[in-house]
């Protein structure tokens, strides 16, 4: 799991770039959710 968001960002524009050819439609899915997916980050790291 990423520190920060912002770490979250680079490791999924790197998984993007990784798999977006062999699985497009799981990248898709996930690029569609990916704020959502993030939320946890708005919280105190003592409740995540």
């Amino acid at each position: 799991m990423a520190a920060t968001r912002t770490d979250a960002y680079a490791a999924f524009d790197r998984f993007v770039t990784v798999y977006t050819i062999k699985y497009p439609k799981a990248t898709e899915t996930l690029k569609k959710d990916w704020e959502n997916l993030l939320l946890f980050y708005e919280f105190p790291v003592e409740h995540r």
